[in-house]
């Protein structure tokens, strides 16, 4: 059987698509991937391989431009399409009514795409198959999750061999990799809380994490294959499970070698004892969830707990070792004036935050704080999934009076934190359309780049690239 898998990133791998590649690696299918806007003539292409199946990895925001995608292949060629990812695994009911939706799959695909194809090659049934959801016959089959792979080591290993034909992917000397699934928090504006309670509920444990000989064995499969001068993972909480975290930093340094970079949370276990073992496995760079300056909103309706003193002892920490660190916040969060969004920036700036990620809060169906915005008349009723589309600010983010202020803001933020005497110009500048310069994010495209260890021009070239095929994108939906 053949399948053609859709990829729409340029800058990194799909690790969910690399796993499926994997799973049909080892069991001997055909299979070939697709960026989309590195393809000439996308249906040319796709006919050429003529495949028996059209799958897709969907993601909540970018769903429309997957949908999109299928409907215009759908014109020229018969193939059953089958949708995975996350958005699919928590809006099944809205997107199994999609008229270009034959399949999705909740959850877990690797066991449940061979099944499927097994079913397929034999002619038989595949309508009761676990973690599919079937449109056959005008019925829809409705199936439950089977329970959850918790030896991650048993795993076939990933494929990314299908990107080498790609230049912009395969040049790029940064990889992504991740060590394990889940996070144990429950961060109010996060879909985790969902997948733990909701999706995952009785099937399993859902934190599940990858030996580090197993980790080890991956980034040197990579390595044989490509280029890799910088690596990132891109665990929720990396640093989570300490013994693990323990043994991966005492190997690190002798086994890979390579310059690195995670996220973590800035709590009680990211001690001096931990930042130093990071340093000396060869950490470069953290990123971190700062939110907002305001301790109230951060703790008592996000629901992180952590204090802004966690923070100013990890940032000492990180100077201390040299670690650069980015701050992911949100601005127009519930209750938030424009004097929050500057009151964050001057936090972020004392914490010595080598980058910023500013962006405003977009609320979404299921999101745990979506009750409590209701109940406390933020919103008069719960988003709708099917407009959800995080590029109109104005349907997403809570409506006040200084919205349309700190959307333009956002996009100056890293300025403002690198020249703080740039400050009162785009305080001034906030009251007006920032055009196309401030919605591209150049600089803040550039201090990203140069985050994760890549060199300016091919920086450039990527940040030109990415532009061009959202454009493309947008033509989809």
């Amino acid at each position: 059987m053949r399948v053609a898998l859709f990829d729409y990133s340029l800058f990194y791998e799909s690790l969910g698509l690399a796993n499926l590649m994997g799973a049909l690696k080892a069991k001997n299918h055909d299979y070939k991937l697709f960026i989309i806007s590195e393809e000439k003539d996308i249906i040319e292409s796709v006919k050429q391989f003529n495949p028996d199946l059209l799958s897709f990895s969907v993601c909540t925001g970018i769903h429309h431009i997957s949908f999109g995608l299928a409907r215009y292949l759908r014109k020229h060629m018969r193939a059953l399409t089958v949708f995975g990812g996350p958005h699919v695994t928590l809006f099944p009911e809205e997107s199994i009514k999609e008229d270009c939706v034959d399949i999705i799959c909740r959850g877990d695909g690797e066991e449940a795409l061979i099944e499927l194809l097994d079913a397929l090659k034999n002619r038989g049934d595949y309508s009761q198959i676990k973690n599919l959801w079937v449109k056959k016959d005008g019925q829809i089959f409705r199936n439950e999750i089977r329970p959850l792979i918790e030896n991650l080591d048993s795993l076939p290993l990933p494929d990314r061999s299908q990107y080498l034909k790609y230049p912009i992917v395969r040049d790029l000397p940064l990889k992504r990799f991740i060590t394990g699934y889940g996070c144990p928090f429950q961060c109010s504006f996060c879909y985790n809380a969902m997948f733990l309670k909701e999706v995952y509920k009785g099937k399993g444990n859902y934190l599940r994490k990858k030996s580090v000989d197993r980790v080890f064995l991956e980034i040197k499969e990579v390595q044989k294959i490509s280029t890799v001068k910088r690596i990132h993972f891109h665990d929720d909480n990396f640093n989570f499970y300490q013994e693990w975290f323990k043994e991966f930093c005492e190997r690190y340094a002798k086994e890979i070698g390579l310059p690195w970079s995670c996220t973590v949370r800035v709590d009680n276990m990211l001690n001096e004892e931990v930042v130093k073992m990071m340093h000396e496995a060869g950490c470069v760079g953290v990123t971190y969830g700062l939110e907002t300056h305001n301790e109230n909103v951060r703790n008592k309706i996000l629901n992180k707990h952590l204090k802004n003193e966690d923070f100013e002892k990890a940032s000492k920490l990180f100077k201390k070792y040299k670690i650069k660190h980015i701050a992911a916040i949100m601005l127009n969060l519930p209750g938030e004036t424009i004097k929050d969004a500057f009151a964050t920036l001057h936090f972020a700036r004392k914490l010595n935050s080598d980058v910023v990620r500013a962006a405003l809060y977009n609320m979404a169906k299921k999101q745990p704080i979506i009750d409590w915005l209701m109940e406390n008349n933020y919103i008069d009723h719960a988003p709708e999934i099917d407009n959800f589309n995080p590029t109109r600010l104005e349907d997403v983010a809570i409506h006040s009076p200084d919205m349309e202020r700190m959307i333009r803001l956002s996009a100056f933020f890293n300025i403002m934190l690198k020249f703080p005497f740039l400050e009162p110009l785009f305080r001034f500048l906030s009251f007006f359309p920032i055009g196309r310069f401030g919605r591209s994010r150049m600089y803040d495209s550039y201090l990203e780049m140069r985050f994760m260890g890549v060199p300016p021009l091919q920086g450039f070239k990527y940040f030109l690239k990415v532009r061009q095929g959202f454009k493309a994108f947008q033509n989809l939906r």
